[in-house]
């Protein structure tokens, strides 16, 4: 074989023959896009799509000539004019409890695309390249062949993969065999992946996950109200603060579980701004300490009280205190005929009776002979796997019988 043949087979000159790969991970909350083999994505933002107020004036006419249907790779943080000209928002990936399965909207799908790949975000064009596409643990056949669909005929992609979610979390972790709990903004699950496949029989999934815990402190902080119009860009706006916070002062589990009793007491009268006590912040320090931004938004509000941030993050491990407040919460969130309209998901607490209790059910359901394979090593992901102490927390649940070591 010549010297030039043996270059062609050569590892080292895939990406100078072939273009790599380019990914596309879009999930509840966050898409992430980026070139295979690099260490990490070279763009990230919120999955959210702004609609355009040009379409919502049509109202069943036909939209203006040249008019995007959705706006994407817009910043949270600023009323910019980007957002100023959506006349509402909706999420790109939600989950519909009339069918029970994360759906996508495919034409959002095609905006984040149009914004990733040669367009503002700086990476190759779509034609250019194969393209790898994430999709969801238990998406369905229709689903799939409109995203296939959409990447060849609208995206001109030479060759399309579409890897579920579990399977990509394990071969991230340098796991071909694992149990993958994914722990994301609109639901968990527990998904046994062997040899990179992903097992459909035994995985469960629940509608629960960071967008309960939201809904839990929007609540908290800003009143019932707050949980009425979700879907204007005001409400993405202060959504996003909120999960800041969550992340800032929720994200810590205690070393020692709390009892339902006390987190029954903690979330009895939930709404914040019609409770007896005005201000959010219970420590003496913090009440001596306020301090206001230039817009009038005054700092304390934004943060939620101690006993509070240490009780929430519990919701994912003991369900129980929470069902009285799941209950009130509910009545307020919007519940649509068309799915996927809100940015929080309807909190529903049927069934779920925590992380640890999930990988039990799980686990006897896999096949005997390569149960110590697949249950040997637990990946932890999904945005609220960021939660502090929560693999210790799941080995001090699941004791002996975890099987292995989990990594996140």
């Amino acid at each position: 074989m010549s010297a030039d043949h043996a270059d062609q087979y050569d590892n080292d000159c895939y990406s100078t023959l072939t273009p790599p790969a380019m990914v596309l991970d879009v999930g509840a909350a966050n898409f992430r896009a980026g070139i295979c083999g690099d260490d990490s994505p070279s763009i990230e933002g919120p999955s959210v799509l702004g609609v355009s107020r040009a379409l919502q004036s049509a109202s069943g006419n036909t939209p203006p000539q040249g008019a995007r249907r959705y706006v994407t790779g817009m910043s949270l943080y600023d009323t910019s004019s980007t957002l100023q000209n959506c006349g509402s928002v909706k999420p790109c990936v939600f989950y519909d409890h009339r069918v029970r399965q994360v759906r996508m909207d495919v034409d959002g799908l095609e905006a984040i695309a149009g914004f990733c790949f040669g367009g503002r975000g700086g990476l190759p064009a779509p034609s250019t390249a194969p393209m790898l596409i994430v999709s969801p643990n238990n998406i369905s056949p229709i689903q799939r062949s409109q995203i296939l669909e959409l990447a060849f005929e609208r995206l001109n992609c030479p060759a399309v993969y579409m890897p579920r979610r579990a399977s990509m979390a394990a071969f991230s972790h340098g796991q071909s065999c694992s149990l993958v709990l994914d722990v994301g903004a609109s639901m968990v699950s527990c998904v046994p992946v062997m040899d990179g496949f992903v097992m459909q029989r035994p995985s469960v999934e629940y509608p629960v996950g960071g967008d309960t815990m939201d809904a839990f402190l929007l609540e908290k902080l800003l009143g019932a109200s707050s949980l009425r119009d979700l879907h204007s860009v005001q409400s993405a706006t202060r959504l996003q603060r909120v999960r800041d916070a969550k992340h800032s002062y929720c994200a810590r589990l205690a070393t020692s579980p709390l009892r339902a009793k006390q987190i029954q007491a903690i979330f009895g009268t939930l709404s914040g701004r019609n409770s007896p006590c005005p201000s959010p912040i219970g420590s003496p320090m913090s009440a001596s300490v306020g301090y206001t931004l230039p817009d009038g938004t005054d700092l304390a509000s934004l943060r939620p009280p101690e006993d509070f941030a240490r009780a929430l993050p519990e919701l994912l491990f003991d369900p129980s205190g929470f069902i009285s407040a799941a209950n009130r919460l509910s009545s307020h969130l919007p519940r649509g005929t068309v799915p996927g309209t809100s940015l929080l998901s309807p909190v529903n607490l049927t069934g779920f009776q925590g992380l640890h209790k999930m990988i039990m059910e799980v686990v006897p359901q896999v096949d005997v002979d390569v149960r110590q394979r697949v249950c040997g090593s637990i990946t932890i992901t999904g945005g609220q796997s960021c939660i502090e102490n929560l693999p210790q927390r799941l080995r001090q649940c699941l004791g002996p019988s975890s099987g292995g070591d989990s990594g996140a």
